[in-house]
């Protein structure tokens, strides 16, 4: 096709793509409006204990998915460049990002001391939100991950931790002031505010916050021989004289240090007991509790006797929390539904609290000690310390709480889970009053455009979205869908069909469920063939299914090994599928089974195979023109197949770099000339031989799902950091 061709594809097409691309930040609703999960009430209460029962905890799933749904809001939006046309072999060099949508999940949060703001770090950087609107207040864009943030007790300075790196920055204005490299496992900030203390190699360094100076080192008396030995557990005392730390598990030796911070001086070592386990540090830095994993004993000790107080039997624990005050020590496991406080000064057992949920998260005081927050599979329960009386539930759209955190006065209780939402709730009634970031878990499974170009379909790990290209309104919501894979468009766009505990239909106006194929297996790829009257799906095999009446036609069946995808040619005549090693396979044979098979799609027949692969088949795409086959294997390398050869050649190899399997999507552009691949980067190469065009690289990019747009003027990619991301050539 010439140049001039190309202009006039593109100017017929311009119209509706100067409108198509606007969704601005209205993407980043895939996270925040994935909504649902755990609402259903529990028969269940608690045995030998009188319990208060809410209003809360007997209010309707439909009134709780209701007031949810109200208390979402959507992510500022952003200007979006128009691209200036078609991607192609000739101006791929062009290609830039040229918008962005998503704030990435929830790694770590704090509150300011004065309950003001709430910082959250993310894949993205360093997110300030107002804690009473839930408004952005500034961002602070970082060069590398953040998984820990802690505010100054003057709320002037925020403290980062991320790979090798401890910055802090200026609150007022997000400006960053100092950055440390080297490795680094907790920071702690003194009660005064002007020191701050970061766990390093083997030792503590002291930092003056005001100009980044390096104040002091602290150090054990003995060498720790570990491999990236950090210290953990800081602890100032309230007065900030003395200074406790831990040795983390890497070091070799379970040691906990007592220091003087004027002069460095060591005042007291505790050898605690040899392996792993959990160490934590009381408040005021002079008690230490620790557990050994797997361990039913939990001993306490007393730094400056450096003897252990007592031992306490209860069960295995996994999450030990001292109460402000330090008198209360609570412990928790999640193999059971209990947690037993005990009181510090003499080791006797407080009152043991059962909820009746199983899989414990986390638990947290509040600052006034009086309620223990306690985070189980499906709710987050608050208890009166004092008594033991259950207070109240508090549900909201999520899974198992991991990570819990009080504001400064008690009113508000914040819960996520790793690489997640924030919600948060007012403790006083149990109100859900809002959440912070996306879900996703880090992670986009699947994002496509239907093939008018009109509708753009998300998937992350309990709902698919809709949108409409054309001005980015949310068009439909399917939720509670558990890791949904696989999104594929019947060619008039009316159904999506999508992997995941069997294979769904559902009309893309209204996200009705038509039918479900393969109840109760894990469909991984779904494929429509170019007629829309068969849907291939895989799930170990490949079978194929009539589209009207949900009926089997037939079965795919490999011979050794599991199918990983499937694709129909252009003319509906092949079907394509990627092979590869079983789950129980010996991985030191050589895998007969990773190939690409093409078979007749009309009755099943094996018509040839593509061989040479050392590791499993991923990915497969044909070329819209139906001439070339790409493939993805388990070595992260490319494989591009020329079908129209006896037998099919394989044209070229290209290297990938990232050795994750479920980040080698592969897409052609819509004229066959442009092949886009994912991984580590985007990268584009030409299709006539194989010759990388540009490598496309951003902030924690790494490409898990890829599609062009119709008219290919616009690149879509799903990254690793749960944004979704669009390029093309800037204007």
């Amino acid at each position: 096709m010439t140049g001039d061709d190309g202009s006039v594809r593109w100017s017929r097409q311009h119209n509706h793509w100067l409108q198509g691309l606007a969704f601005v930040g209205a993407l980043v609703l895939l996270g925040l409006t994935l909504f649902v999960a755990s609402l259903f009430q529990h028969n269940r209460r608690i045995v030998e204990r009188q319990t208060t029962t809410t209003a809360e905890e007997t209010q309707s799933r439909a009134t709780l998915v209701a007031e949810a749904a109200s208390i979402v809001r959507p992510l500022p939006s952003m200007p979006v460049p128009r691209p200036a046309g078609p991607i192609t072999p000739q101006n791929a060099s062009q290609v830039v990002e040229l918008g962005r949508w998503g704030k990435g999940p929830v790694v770590d949060l704090a509150w300011s001391p004065d309950g003001r703001l709430i910082a959250v770090a993310s894949p993205l950087g360093i997110y300030f939100y107002d804690s009473q609107s839930l408004a952005e207040v500034r961002h602070a864009e970082t060069a590398a991950r953040v998984w820990s943030v802690e505010f100054s007790p003057d709320g002037q300075y925020l403290a980062t931790l991320g790979p090798r790196t401890l910055q802090w920055w200026r609150v007022q204005d997000g400006e960053l002031l100092h950055t440390v490299e080297g490795e680094v496992d907790s920071v702690a900030f003194s009660p005064a505010g002007q020191v701050l203390a970061s766990g390093g190699q083997s030792s503590v360094q002291l930092w003056r916050v005001t100009d980044g100076a390096l104040l002091r080192t602290l150090e054990f008396q003995v060498a720790l021989p570990g491999e990236g030995c950090a210290m953990a557990g800081l602890t100032f005392s309230p007065d900030g004289r003395t200074l406790a730390a831990r040795s983390s598990s890497f070091c070799g030796l379970n040691l906990v240090g007592l220091w003087r911070v004027e002069d460095a001086a060591l005042l007291y070592t505790l050898e605690l007991p040899d392996g792993h386990g959990q160490v934590t540090i009381s408040p005021d830095g002079q008690t230490v509790a620790y557990l050994a994993t797997f361990s039913t004993t939990l001993h306490l000790w007393r730094l400056e006797q450096g003897l252990p107080s007592y031992m306490l039997e209860g069960g295995w624990r996994e999450d030990l929390v001292f109460s402000p005050d330090g008198q209360t020590l609570a412990s928790a496991a999640s193999m059971d539904s209990t947690v037993h406080l005990w009181w510090v000064a003499d080791g006797t057992l407080r009152d043991t609290l059962d909820g009746g949920e199983p899989r414990l998260g986390a638990i947290a005081f509040s600052p006034n000690g009086l309620v223990l927050a306690v985070g189980t599979s499906d709710v987050v329960q608050l208890w009166r310390v004092e008594d033991g009386v259950l207070l109240r539930t508090l549900k909201g759209p999520m899974l198992a709480i991991d990570r819990l955190a009080f504001s400064p006065d008690g009113q508000v209780l914040v819960g996520w889970r790793g690489y997640d939402s924030a919600w948060l709730w007012r403790t006083a009634d149990g109100m859900l009053l809002g959440t912070l970031q996306q879900e996703g878990h880090s992670d986009l499974l699947s994002v496509t455009f239907s093939p008018d170009g009109q509708t753009l379909a998300g998937a992350a790990p309990h709902a698919v979205q809709l949108w409409r290209v054309s001005d980015g309104a949310p068009l439909v919501k399917m939720e509670g869908i558990r890791l949904p894979y696989g999104l594929s468009f019947s060619p008039d766009g009316q159904i999506l069909a999508l992997g995941s505990e069997g294979a769904h239909l559902r009309r893309t106006v209204d996200g009705t469920l038509l039918r479900t194929l393969e109840e109760n297996s894990s469909v991984i790829r779904t494929a429509f063939s170019p007629d829309g009257q068969t849907l291939a799906t895989v799930e170990g095999s490949v079978k194929l299914w009539r589209t009207a009446d949900g009926m089997l036609l037939y079965t795919l069946l490999p011979t050794e090994g599991k199918i990983r995808d499937v694709a129909f040619s252009p003319d509906g005549q092949i079907l394509a599928t990627a092979g590869g090693r079983g789950y129980y396979d010996d991985y030191d044979d050589p895998c007969t089974a990773c190939n690409v098979c093409l078979w007749r799609a009309a009755d099943g027949t094996l018509l040839r195979t593509l061989e040479g692969y050392t590791n499993s088949v991923w990915w497969i795409a044909f070329s819209p023109d139906g001439q070339t086959l790409a493939s993805t294997s388990g070595d992260s390398e490319f494989w591009l197949w020329r079908l129209a050869d006896e037998p099919s050649s394989q044209v070229v190899t290209l290297p990938g770099e990232d050795r994750r399997p479920s980040l080698g999507a592969v897409a052609f552009s819509p004229d066959s000339q442009i092949l886009a691949t994912g991984g580590d980067a985007l990268r584009l190469w030409r299709v006539a031989d194989g010759a990388l065009l540009c490598t496309l690289t951003g902030p924690r990019l790494s490409v898990a799902s890829i599609s062009f747009s119709a008219d290919g003027s616009l690149l879509v990619s799903g990254s690793g950091d749960g944004t979704v991301r669009y390029w093309g050539i800037k204007p």
